[in-house]
């Protein structure tokens, strides 16, 4: 049996205060504020999303479901997978037609990252293409025209890969607090970068495929003591054309799980980077670092939730099939009491991901005035705390229902337990993190200080 999900996603309406939100039909929302004022927002997915979700379902059902166990087992997603991923316009969503991408809204975006996540509920490919939609939009925005052009269609057609390198041995989630990877300018424009970045995923892809690619790289340009204000972001390419370049080395650590997308360390010796790969202004790369975690959160939450849905889909199909005492299980109060906590949960998380895509999509797209960055910067927040967590309770529940043999690697549950896993300790900020972004950004500095 497949779980239904109404395309329902509750926003705050910021203009109506006081107001509150009500459901009609699972497709608009009515929002009653003081005095009288009644605003109606219809934010159910288009037919064209509803299209994209259907035929999107229907291609990783027939070309990443059969295959994933083993993508987890071997420990590699198949090249000519990525490539045509690439062409069926999956990977650098958000970039333009004008580079090489399908333009793709953030919507869009995580109706593919929710329905990938289904397929392989390891997270593997999903991982994959989640770093590879966020981090070259910020290519996008912030890079130089020479940037742009020459690694943007290579990431898009699948030819390379575009991540991200941020965390450091001595404080992952602390961004402004990164003092490891250094970045000195030259008289000639060249800057030289020396440092070492920890859990930083696709080495092994930026060396098998054709092109290359590298990833979105966290510097120190100035003071420790300054923080976020002396941190410079650059698109470090650690192979391009065939070619490494020199200085740069990588190390595998071996992960519990989401096998099929390999992670370590990369180490920089004196690398020289040219300035037109520098991504926004000198001492201004946390503010581009913190717009695309805003987006890979988000579509984090997307990727739990679609594997918590596979796992909660099979969860109900048990329920429904295994007797206990002449009953189904479905039947007992203890069991289907649990059922209908976890479902709230997730569906509520859904909801989460689809509201933080919506307001990325006012804002960089439609360029609405009245959404910001910290908006975004909230919601995704909400999304990656929720996410997860839920989605981790999915897997051990359903993992109790199943009983002893869920232990065993007959049934693969293990494996969306441990790729859901990742995401709850750590990776694209702690949960804790989570709870810090949201509190500092409703209460304020004054109250919360960075």
């Amino acid at each position: 049996m497949i779980i239904r999900w109404f395309p329902v996603i509750l926003i705050p309406y910021p203009a109506v205060r006081g107001g509150c939100a009500v459901c009609f039909g699972g497709f608009e929302i009515l929002i009653i504020g003081l005095g009288g004022v009644f605003v109606a927002l219809d934010l159910g997915f288009s037919e064209d999303e509803a299209i994209f979700r259907k035929n999107i379902h229907e291609f990783f059902e027939r070309r990443v479901a059969p295959s994933w166990v083993s993508i987890d087992e071997r420990g590699e997603i198949p090249v000519d997978l990525l490539k045509e991923l690439g062409k069926s316009g999956l990977i650098a969503m958000l970039v333009s037609p004008e580079y090489g991408g399908p333009g793709s809204s953030m919507v869009s975006s995580t109706i593919a990252l929710e329905e990938a996540g289904y397929a392989d509920p390891s997270l593997a490919t999903a991982v994959y293409l989640l770093v590879s939609t966020a981090w070259p939009y910020m290519v996008q925005l912030y890079g130089s025209e020479e940037a742009k052009s020459e690694i943007l269609p290579k990431v898009a057609s699948g030819e390379g890969f575009f991540g991200i390198a941020s965390t450091e041995a001595q404080g992952g989630s602390d961004i402004a607090g990164f003092r490891t990877m250094r970045a000195s300018r030259r008289k000639d424009g060249e800057w030289v970068i020396t440092g070492e970045k920890s859990i930083v995923g696709g080495m092994v892809d930026v060396e098998r495929l054709p092109w290359g690619g590298g990833w979105f790289l966290i510097t120190r340009s100035g003071a420790v003591d300054d923080r976020h204000r002396s941190l410079t972001t650059f698109a470090f390419l650690a192979k391009k054309d065939g070619k490494k370049v020199d200085g740069y080395e990588y190390h595998i650590m071996e992960e519990v799980g989401r096998h099929g997308v390999k992670t370590g360390s990369i180490r920089l010796s004196d690398v020289a980077v040219d300035d037109r790969y520098r991504l926004g202004e000198v001492n201004g790369g946390f503010r581009v670092a913190m717009q695309g975690f805003n987006l890979a959160r988000c579509l984090v939450g997307a990727a739990s939730v679609g594997a918590a849905r596979w796992a909660l889909d099979r969860g109900l199909d048990w329920l429904k099939q295994r007797n206990m005492r002449d009953r189904p299980l479905a039947s007992y109060q203890g069991v289907n009491f649990r059922f209908a906590d976890l479902y709230a949960e997730l569906d509520a998380a859904r909801l989460l991901c689809y509201k933080a895509a919506w307001l990325a999509d006012r804002y960089y797209f439609k360029k609405d005035p009245t959404v910001s960055v910290n908006d975004i910067a909230v919601a995704s927040a909400c999304a990656k705390l929720k996410a997860p967590e839920a989605a981790f309770q999915v897997f051990q529940e359903v993992m109790k229902w199943h009983g002893g043999m869920s232990f065993f690697k007959d049934l693969p549950f293990h494996r969306g337990l441990l790729g859901v896993l990742a995401y709850l300790v750590g990776a694209e900020g702690s949960q804790n993190v989570m709870r810090y972004l949201i509190a500092r950004n409703i209460m304020g500095p004054d109250y919360v200080p960075p």
